[in-house]
């Protein structure tokens, strides 16, 4: 499913004209008023002729963790900081860096620009990884959150908003779900739902979740929480919150689906 705001960000580009084609990769990403933006393998090139007037360079919201930021060729240069946010990310331009300049921002696979939804497929042991980088997330608040440290999707203050993982399953069986969740001290005790759907919503089961206190939102612990009996064919996951007992629902890193010997 595509995401409502990035169609019609897309729409709108096409109809004026204004987007820029990767060439190395294939995807496709807006043009800027302040330079460019080039996709190189597992690299995102920022280059930069004049300062933005908000202060920050964007791009697309990508389907990929973040390796490194930096500035290219110019290694003493000013700290980054990337901000995430739901469907594209910024980073502050320092005021007194000398222009044209770039910021490389490095990837740990080949960039993907987050424009639908990626399909997992069973791996060499028949189980379904689900990673937050592949997380197609709704609402106001929460995100996918890139940085090394972080690798998650969060900021999930809204009980509102919910995420969602596509994949396809080759073989019919029994599969474990387990969920690598965090969530700070004091804030466990949101209720969720845990669903699986067929694409044609034919099959629908659920588990419920009870977020666990982990101490801290990125201290991550893999919990089973039960089991789905699974058909070949295209499904969903979803994760919708019922309740949220704090501060913030909590942080999903992963959630793997694990074939059961029967």
């Amino acid at each position: 499913m595509i995401r409502i705001s990035h169609l019609l960000l897309l729409c709108a580009l096409i109809l004026s004209g204004r987007l820029l084609h990767a060439q190395s990769s294939g995807e496709e990403i807006p043009d800027v008023g302040w330079g460019k933006i080039e996709i190189q393998g597992k690299e995102v090139l920022l280059v930069i002729d004049s300062m933005p007037e908000s202060g920050f360079v964007s791009l697309p919201r990508l389907n990929n963790r973040m390796k490194s930021l930096t500035w290219r060729g110019m290694p003493d240069g000013p700290d980054l900081k990337l901000q995430p946010e739901p469907t594209q990310w910024r980073i502050e331009v320092p005021k007194s860096i000398d222009l044209p300049t770039t910021i490389r921002l490095e990837t740990f696979q080949p960039v993907r620009v987050a424009t639908k939804p990626v399909v997992a497929r069973p791996n060499h042991d028949g189980e379904i990884v689900l990673p937050a980088h592949d997380a197609v997330t709704h609402g106001e608040k929460l995100r996918f959150e890139p940085q090394p440290h972080k690798n998650t999707i969060g900021y999930w203050t809204d009980v509102n908003d919910w995420a969602e993982w596509h994949f396809r399953v080759d073989q019919a069986g029994r599969f474990e779900c387990r969920i690598a969740q965090g969530c700070g001290k004091g804030n466990g005790g949101s209720e969720v739902d845990v669903i699986c759907v067929s694409e044609d919503g034919s099959q629908r089961q659920l588990l419920p979740l009870v977020v666990e206190d982990t101490g801290h939102f990125q201290n991550f612990v893999v919990r089973m929480i039960g089991l789905f009996d699974l058909q070949p064919g295209r499904y969903r996951i979803e994760v919708r919150p019922r309740s949220k007992a704090k501060a913030a629902v909590c942080d999903i890193r992963q959630i793997k689906l694990v074939p059961v010997q029967i």
